[in-house]
């Protein structure tokens, strides 16, 4: 199952989906989300999360990346780079995007990069 087709199952997700008693994820939420994912140039994994939001996550060796969308159209971006933690809250808006996705670029890159000079 892709991304898209993961996603579009939260909607069937009914309160308490988590047997402790988590909300239903909202539609505005699912919907951003869909938006967002469409415009990813890679696979990504993606999960509810009991806090009423949608996490996407990228991981490759010494290089975490994930973004959460959730309420009040907030993305939370989380990354770990060589064991580094970073954090930064932004605004789900035209800016808002291309800031997750300038970040989705760097972590391609860095990839890119580190498989080189590492390996």
């Amino acid at each position: 199952m892709n991304s898209e087709e993961k996603i579009k199952t939260f909607y069937k997700l009914k309160k308490n989906w988590n047997d402790n008693g988590a909300p239903e994820i909202s539609r505005e939420i699912i919907t951003n989300a869909l938006s967002l994912d469409k415009l990813i140039p890679i696979e990504t994994d993606v999960f509810p999360t009991a806090r009423n939001s949608i996490q996407f996550e990228f991981e490759k060796d010494r290089y975490y990346l994930e973004f959460e969308l959730s309420r009040d159209d907030k993305i939370t971006i989380f990354k770990i780079i060589d064991k580094k933690e970073y954090t930064e809250l932004i605004t789900f808006n035209k800016a808002g995007v291309e800031k997750v996705l300038d970040e989705i670029k760097k972590f391609q890159n860095y990839w890119q990069i580190y498989k080189y000079v590492v390996i």
